[in-house]
């Protein structure tokens, strides 16, 4: 079973979230941001081959086999954050990393943990002063009809809109973009898919490579 974990606090803040399987039960449903994958019956299929091997050999095959189907996951989510909220790979790429599984840790989580970007982030050009300039977060272009471009004393460039129609006192507000965390669990987001799709159908023969290499590991140290 895989599941979501989430907090968010406000635009300035660090956003995290976090996907990963849990212990359970080849069918899958996702509902609100939390990912089900049910293994009952593809672990059942395995527990023959299973038995045949020693405790050792099992759990050196079973931890590898879950870094190896959560790299690739790691991976497909990586890009569809991409693809997304058009935000550069390097930004995603430092967000969005792994807790791997290890012999005393039988589980893999896909962790984000970043703040929210600014509609600027996606801009391709800022020159103060320009009205309604063009974006493209989500990786859609867009005009913000009524925003303008705007540096700071700081030397920040933003694009940012007053705030009310009949604006006097000179108040902005900066206009916000994707946060990748959000949507890592956004319901319909293709990571749901490809993690969903890719454990159960997956995890059978990736195991029983590892149960086969944990073998000739094991008979390589013992000489035999």
């Amino acid at each position: 079973m895989a599941g979501t974990q989430t907090n968010y606090t406000g635009p300035t803040k660090i956003y995290r979230a976090s996907q990963g399987p849990m212990p359970a039960s080849a069918y899958t449903q996702s509902h609100g941001g939390v990912i089900y994958v049910d293994l009952t019956d593809a672990m059942k299929r395995l527990t023959v081959a299973f038995n045949v091997y020693g405790d050792e050999v099992k759990h050196r095959a079973l931890y590898n086999a879950i870094n190896k189907l959560g790299d690739k996951l790691l991976t497909a989510v990586r890009r569809d954050l991409v693809q997304t909220t058009g935000a550069k790979y390097g930004r995603v790429m430092k967000a969005v990393h792994a807790d791997r599984a290890h012999p005393n840790r039988l589980f893999y989580r896909i962790v984000a943990s970043d703040k929210a970007m600014k509609v600027s982030d996606f801009a391709r050009s800022l020159t103060p002063g320009k009205k309604n300039p063009s974006a493209k977060p989500w990786n859609r272009s867009q005009r913000f009809k009524g925003a303008f471009v705007i540096r700071f004393k700081n030397g920040a460039t933003e694009i940012v809109k007053r705030i009310g129609k009949h604006n006097k006192s000179g108040k902005i507000r900066t206009l916000w973009g994707p946060i990748i965390p959000k949507e890592m669990i956004r319901p319909g987001n293709p990571s749901t898919y490809h993690i969903a799709s890719a454990i159960p159908t997956q995890l059978g023969p990736v195991l029983m490579h590892e149960l086969e290499q944990a073998v000739i590991r094991a008979k390589a140290a013992s000489g035999t």
